[in-house]
Formats: structure tokens, sequence, C-alpha cells
């Protein structure tokens, strides 16, 4: 009897066992039923990637730079952060397709008259619009991101025009707002809204004036950009006229940083 109990015993166990077992398959199953199930319905999860830390920091500086718009200081700022940002290709991107043209825009639109935030804008602009993608045929094509510059460029124009008309006396203001119409002038596309833009070519030969012989990247800049509103204009064939981009980090000797 006894060794029959323990038989017994031994059977209900490994019954068990195998109950537990085949119960534990059937869970693992429906669980990957329903995983399987939530991808065929949701078939761009595997496209959206997860943010990343860096990502997540843009995200904190833009959303606070939209809901303090009217800290100056703030927008200077952050206008300022985004100056070295935008010369690392992962952080562009982000900036670009979370809105980092129109919080610098938006910021240099509500504080025409602040010094600071208008040189800090147009410093982060002169990184921003740089076209990153480069054509034989010179057309500008968004990154891979999906982001683009295009609805921003008759305001980007405007705003770089108007600081420099606010600061015609102030060197440095004149500097970086000319560099932002030559990186737009990369562009043919861009170049034709320049043309169309009203004080741009005034701007242009108030900056050489002003900056003078020794500022060479004003002058050469300048020239350049003129000579290839002028072909727009009269229908000339400027291919050639044009060079590089130009981007500035925060370490530039020339860089004098205004007040708040």
């Amino acid at each position: 009897p006894a060794a029959a109990g323990s038989c017994g015993t031994h059977g209900a166990s490994k019954s068990a066992s195998v109950i537990r077992s085949i119960h534990h398959k059937k869970h693992k199953t429906s669980i990957n039923a329903i995983h399987n199930s939530s991808k065929q319905q949701h078939p761009l999860l595997d496209a959206i990637h997860e943010p990343s830390w860096t990502e997540n920091g843009v995200r904190v500086m833009l959303d606070s730079l939209r809901r303090f718009s009217s800290d100056r200081y703030l927008q200077a700022m952050g206008c300022w952060a985004m100056v070295n940002a935008a010369l690392y290709p992962t952080l562009k991107r982000s900036l670009l397709r979370l809105g980092g043209v129109y919080a610098v825009t938006n910021a240099m639109m509500l504080h025409p008259n602040v010094e600071a935030v208008q040189f800090r804008g147009l410093f982060a602009l002169i990184n921003l619009v740089i076209p990153d993608n480069k054509s034989k045929k010179k057309e500008y094509r968004a990154p891979n991101d999906g982001s683009s510059i295009h609805p921003h460029i008759y305001q980007i124009a405007r705003l770089t025009i108007v600081a420099m008309k606010n600061f015609y006396a102030n060197k440095s203001i004149l500097n970086r707002g000319c560099l932002v119409l030559r990186n737009l002038s990369l562009t043919p596309a861009f170049v034709e809204i320049l043309a169309r833009t009203p004080g741009c070519v005034d701007m242009l030969l108030h900056c050489r004036q002003v900056c003078g012989p020794r500022d060479v990247l004003v002058q050469r800049s300048a020239r350049t950009i003129m000579i290839l509103v002028q072909g727009v204009v009269t229908g000339e064939n400027t291919e050639g006229a044009n060079g590089g981009a130009l981007s500035i980090a925060l370490g530039d000797s020339s860089t004098k940083r205004p007040k708040i």
C-alpha cells in the first residue's frame, strides 16, 4: 500500500507539472499573439524609433521656449544653445524635425529690439539653414527624416533683414545676418526668395560699407549673394559663383556677446 501510494503521489505530481507546462506554453503563445496582432494593427511601430536622451533634451528646450516666449533672457539662451547643437547632425535633424527653426524665428519676431535675442537668433540660423544634402542638379532636398526649412524661408529672410536694419551700426549682427543670407543662397530656389525680399541688396551694400575691407568674410559673402541675386533678376547664368557653406561655433574669436 505504501508503494502504491508513493506511485500515486509521483503520478499526481507529474501530471500537475505537465498541466503547469501546458498552461505556461498557452500563456506565452497568447502573449505572442497579442504582440503580433498589435504589430499588425500598427505597422509603423517598427519604423518609429524610441527618442534618445539627446532628442528628449531638444524637446524640453523647445517646449521651454514655447511656454516662456515672453522671457527675453530664456529666448536668448535657447537660441544660444542651438548654435553648437546644430553642428551635430543628429541634433540638427532633431531641431529641424521638432521645430527649432520656428522657435528661433518666433523669438526674433517677439523681441525685435532685444540685441541678444537678435544676435543669438541669427547665430543659430547660420548653422540651421545649411543644406545637408547636395545633389548634382543643385535642388534642395529635405533630410531623410522629412524635415524641411522651406516653410520658414520667407520668414527667415525677412527677419534677418529687419534685424540688420534695427541694429544697422552693430557689426556683429550685420556679420551674422550676412552669413545667414549667405547660407540661404546655397540653394538656388532660395536665391529667388532673397531677390524678392525688400531691402536685401541694400543691407548687403550697407554691410560691406560698415564692416569694412578687413572683414573678408562679409565682403566675399555679400558680393557672392549680390551676384546670384543679379543673375536671378537678369536671367544670367551665375553657376560657379557660389562657394561652400559656412558654419560657426561658439568658440569663434570674432564673437562678441551682447548684454541681455
